[in-house]
């Protein structure tokens, strides 16, 4: 963000994701309908001019990140170089809906928030995950280390996300024995949550 008052301030985000429940529901058939990164607005989420285009990559993390430490607000962690997408976003406090198959026939869910799309292949692959690893918090970390938010726009303004809402994380929506279901990585409580700032206050009053 680049304010006439604060100056220039970058901020990443660092997160850790959790299954929400142990093991997916895999029947004989499996098709991957989506994979969306779902990252609710937080309340009063907005800062500056957000009728702005932001880009943001959605890097993987690549370092297994303990979450009994103290950080400093401008540590950062590594990141796989190539991205795993990077999103286009204005954002906003409107309200948009979506399905949740939490049931069977799934609900209808509707809060600000921005959800981004990633690839079949990552789905898959957490789809493939093994019932041991997905079963225990270290070895998930392990095997799926995190992600790592980093802005690529220099904009007028900040928003900011609601990490600890239950919609939060990655969700695979696949159809398997013909029946829409979803698989949920949270950003769960007991995992490191963490936004790394920079401040640069050159011409600032």
């Amino acid at each position: 963000m680049e304010d006439p008052i604060f100056g220039r301030s970058t901020a990443e985000l660092f997160f850790q994701v959790l299954p929400r429940f142990a093991d997916p529901l895999i029947g004989d058939d499996l098709i991957i309908d989506s994979v969306i990164l779902n990252l609710p607005y937080a309340p009063g989420a907005f800062y500056g001019n957000i009728a702005q285009i932001y880009d943001v990559d959605v890097r993987r993390m690549d370092v297994v990140v303990p979450n009994d430490d103290d950080y400093r607000t401008d540590t950062t962690f590594s990141s796989l170089q190539d991205p795993l997408t990077t999103a286009r976003y204005s954002p906003t406090a409107d309200s948009i809906t979506y399905l949740n198959y939490k049931t069977p026939t799934g609900q209808l869910v509707t809060l600000p928030t921005l959800r981004i799309p990633l690839s079949a292949d990552l789905g898959l692959e957490i789809l493939n995950i093994d019932s041991l690893t997905r079963n225990s918090d270290d070895r998930f970390i392990e095997a799926f280390n995190g992600l790592h938010l980093q802005p690529t726009s220099l904009n007028a303004g900040m928003s900011a996300f609601d990490l600890i809402s239950p919609e939060a994380g990655i969700f695979v929506y696949y159809t398997s024995d013909s029946l829409a279901r979803q698989y949920h990585l949270d950003v769960a409580s007991a995992s490191v949550k963490f936004m790394s700032t920079q401040h640069d206050f050159t011409g600032t009053p």
